[in-house]
C-alpha cells in the first residue's frame, strides 16, 4: 500500500515538474522573439541615406531616402506640398535626424 502510494506520488511530481519546464520553454521562447523585435526597431531608427545634392524637391527627397532605405512614404498632395523645395547638406546621415531637419522647415 505504502508503495503504491510513493509511486502515485512519484508520477504527480513527475507531472507537475513536466508542466513547469513547458512553461520554462514558452517563457524563454517569448523573452528570446520580444529581445529580437527589440532589436529590429532600434536598428531601424538607426539606418543612413547618403545625400549627393543640396537642392531637391521634397518628392525627390523622399524617393531618395526610399531607394536607399525599406522606408515607405505614403502621403496626399493636398496635405504637403511635395514640389517645395529642401535643403539639406551633402553626406551621410541618419533618416531620422534629415526628416526632422526638413519637415521642421515651413
Amino acid at each position: 500500500m505504502k508503495k503504491n502510494l510513493l509511486l502515485l506520488s512519484y508520477a504527480i511530481k513527475q507531472r507537475e515538474i513536466i508542466q513547469i519546464l513547458r512553461i520554462m520553454k514558452c517563457t524563454v521562447l517569448l523573452l528570446f522573439l520580444l529581445i529580437l523585435q527589440a532589436h529590429a526597431s532600434v536598428s531601424s531608427q538607426n539606418a543612413r541615406v547618403n545625400m549627393s545634392r543640396n537642392q531637391l524637391p521634397l518628392k525627390e527627397f523622399m524617393a531618395e531616402i526610399e531607394k536607399q532605405t525599406d522606408y515607405l512614404f505614403i502621403y496626399s498632395d493636398a496635405e504637403i506640398n511635395a514640389s517645395r523645395q529642401v535643403t539639406v547638406k551633402k553626406g551621410t546621415h541618419r533618416v531620422a535626424d534629415l526628416l526632422r531637419e526638413v519637415l521642421s522647415k515651413k
